[in-house]
């Protein structure tokens, strides 16, 4: 192998090496849905089975579900509001230590 295929194999190395967080970052969010959904999902259940093992009418058992779709949603918007001001934070904390090292000369 000569120098050039060296350099090109390298720079490819680290294309995929660059891109792999943002895999990870998508396939994790996906994860973070399907467990919001899956656990939406089971406390409807849950709801349904205990009101049906209790004979509750179905006014209560709707109101029920409502109360805890609202539950989930409440929690779900609140975790998804606290991702984004941490990576604002984030954002802004490393947006000032990079401009440490960095000469303010003007024009």
């Amino acid at each position: 192998m000569d120098s050039n295929d060296k350099l090109k194999r390298a720079e490819a190395i680290r294309e995929r090496l660059q891109s792999a967080p943002a895999r990870r970052r998508v396939r994790s969010h996906a994860r973070l849905t399907r467990t919001i959904l899956l656990g939406t999902v089971a406390v409807a259940l849950a709801i349904a089975w205990l009101a049906d093992a209790y004979g509750v009418e179905s006014d209560d058992l709707l109101n029920a579900l409502t109360a805890s779709f609202g539950f989930v949603g409440v929690f779900t918007a609140l975790a998804v509001l606290g991702g984004f001001l941490l990576g604002a934070a984030r954002r802004l904390l490393s947006g000032r230590r990079s401009g440490r090292g960095v000469d303010a000369k003007g024009p």
